[in-house]
Formats: structure tokens, C-alpha cells, sequence
């Protein structure tokens, strides 16, 4: 509301004072044909701001939810991870085991997913959890009773993975250049100045007509 207000001020602000600089010292007819030039510019830059500022705003709010789901899902793939390594750790340690077989399968699912778990202690953005996913995206040749697991895990772990990037090719999307920090920022005021200065030039022709 506050930005709005001082637009409206300042386009009143330019009227008062084009019609002083204009109107009160009579100018030809060459130098209002000249202001077309200026003014449709002028304007032709407000509108490139306003629609930049569209853009970015129709990149940043996809860009927020996938960046909502980002966390979401890395979250789950840490809550997957530590369950898998729960249930498999917890199996091994049972002293019970009449087939020793059986046993090392868990064995095996404890440590992958033991490992699953480190690599995924730090944030998003580590590499830590994606040179696990190269390590072992490939569970052809884990046991029976754990790539039903794994592979599953290898799943959560790509969405991630594409997720991840999707994040930051938005990001790089809605990246903006210092000139187009200025037309943000400008835009209203320009589109305040090109139309306060048509309505002077229509004042004038109004004057020559009276």
C-alpha cells in the first residue's frame, strides 16, 4: 500500500511539475512530437519491469513447493533409512538364528543400511548420500530378504536425487541481474513519469485548441 501511494504521488508530483516546465513556457510543436519518442520508451521499460516481475514471480512460487517437497522428501528418506536399519540391526542381533544363512542376510541389510543412514546425516546438498546412491544403486545382487528393501530405498534416494536438481535449475531460473533489480524497483515510478508526461502533452494540444 505504502509503494502504491508514493507511485500515486509521484505521478501527480510529475504532472505538477511538467506542466510547469511545459505548459508555462510554450513549446513547439517539434518538441511534443519528440516527447512521443520519450514517453512510449519510457513506458516500453516500466512494462519490461512489470513483466519481468511476473516472471519471476510465476518461477518462484513452483519453485517454493518443489522446495517444500524437497525437504519432505529427504526427511522421508532419512525416516526410511533409519527404519530399514532398525528393523535389520535389531533381526541380527537376535542370538536365535537356526539358519546362519538367513542370519547374513540381515547382517548384510543392517550394514547397508547402516551406511544409508551416515550418508544422509547431513543436509540436502551434501554429497555424502549421492556417493552412496553411485555406490549402490545397483541391488541386483543383494539377498532375497533385503532388496525388496534396498530397491526401494535406491527410489526414494533418486527423487531426492531429481528433486535436488530440479530445485536448482528453478533457482538458477529465478536468479535476477543487477539491471533488472533496477527495473523492479523503478518500473511504477517509470510508468508514472511516461504517463504524467502524455497527460502534459495532451494539456498542450487542449491549449493550442482553446
Amino acid at each position: 500500500m505504502g509503494s502504491f501511494l508514493i507511485t500515486v504521488a509521484v505521478f501527480f508530483g510529475a504532472i505538477a511539475l511538467f506542466h510547469l516546465l511545459f505548459i508555462w513556457r510554450r513549446r513547439s510543436k517539434l518538441f511534443w512530437a519528440y516527447s512521443d519518442y520519450f514517453w512510449l520508451i519510457v513506458v516500453s521499460l516500466s512494462l519490461i519491469g512489470a513483466t519481468a516481475e511476473v516472471r519471476k514471480a510465476m518461477v518462484e512460487w513452483p519453485l517454493k513447493i518443489e522446495e517444500d517437497r524437497l525437504v519432505d522428501d529427504f526427511v522421508f528418506a532419512q525416516e526410511y533409512a533409519a527404519g530399514g536399519q532398525s528393523y535389520y540391526c535389531d533381526m541380527a542381533d537376535d542370538t536365535d538364528w537356526p539358519d546362519e544363512e538367513l542370519h547374513q542376510q540381515f547382517l548384510y541389510g543392517c550394514d547397508w543400511f547402516q551406511g544409508m543412514v551416515e550418508s544422509l546425516q547431513s543436509d540436502v546438498n551434501s554429497k555424502d548420500w549421492e556417493e552412496f546412491l553411485e555406490r549402490n544403486e545397483d541391488v541386483q545382487d543383494h539377498p532375497p530378504q533385503v532388496i525388496g528393501y534396498t530397491t526401494r530405498a535406491i527410489r526414494v534416494l533418486r527423487r531426492v536425487q531429481e528433486l535436488r536438481d530440479s530445485v536448482q535449475d528453478k533457482r538458477k531460473a529465478a536468479q535476477t541481474t543487477d539491471f533488472e533489480l533496477l527495473i523492479f524497483a523503478i518500473w511504477p515510478w517509470l510508468l508514472a513519469f511516461s504517463l504524467a508526461l502524455r497527460v502534459t502533452k495532451v494539456t498542450a494540444q487542449v491549449k493550442d485548441h482553446t
